[in-house]
């Protein structure tokens, strides 16, 4: 179903080769990870909970992917911090979340 490419707690990665799906855990702030879901095929990239905008940009640009859109679980800064900074590096990306929660950067 999915090949586990590192068994090294902080720098696990999935590839899930059928659907070309490369997910990539980000260790951000002492105990907490943001995601980077990649489309391997198009080279395209979400973030999830992207709370340190530096780590996930550096992931980023060492994939050689493009940030398409950011996906925000809730709006506290432990979650949600990286959002107007990946936005500004970023702009035609989108910011996705719950409009009820006041997201930072939510478009």
């Amino acid at each position: 179903m999915y090949k586990n490419l590192c068994t090294c707690t902080l720098s696990v990665f999935f590839i899930y080769p059928s659907t070309g799906v490369k997910i990539i855990p980000i260790s951000v702030l002492s105990d907490n990870y943001s995601y980077l879901v990649i489309d391997t095929a198009s080279s395209v990239a979400v973030a999830v909970d992207p709370a340190d905008p530096q780590k996930v940009q550096t992931v980023l640009e060492e994939e050689g992917v493009m940030l398409e859109a950011i996906l925000c679980t809730h709006k506290h800064w432990d979650h949600s911090g990286g959002n107007k900074g990946l936005k500004r590096l970023h702009g035609s990306c989108h910011v996705y979340g719950s409009a009820a929660d006041n997201i930072p950067g939510l478009t």
